[in-house]
């Protein structure tokens, strides 16, 4: 988990905001909506699953975002949105 996330901010250190939002084609998701998808899953199997915490996923605003986190947080930098895949997974790293 510990290399994976370095290797993820090391990427985002690259990119765009409109890098992380753009879709390449009408069959592909965003990075962003990736980045959502991977906490969303992390969240829903390691940290509500094993952690007995409850499950507060809304997958299907993991892929309906287009331009920032959620619609109470729209336009938020991608600094946020690495954010919260690091809590995600530090949270995670502490559940196991």
């Amino acid at each position: 988990m510990n290399e994976s996330t370095r290797m993820i901010k090391k990427t985002f250190e690259e990119l765009s905001k409109v890098d992380i939002w753009r879709k390449p084609n009408d069959f592909s998701n965003t990075i962003g909506s990736l980045i959502l998808h991977l906490c969303g899953n992390i969240g829903q199997y390691i940290i509500a699953s094993l952690g007995e915490n409850p499950d507060t996923r809304e997958r299907d605003l993991e892929f309906s975002t287009v331009d920032g986190l959620t619609t109470e947080v729209s336009g938020q930098a991608k600094a946020e949105l690495l954010q919260k895949l690091i809590n995600t997974i530090d949270t995670a790293k502490a559940t196991i």
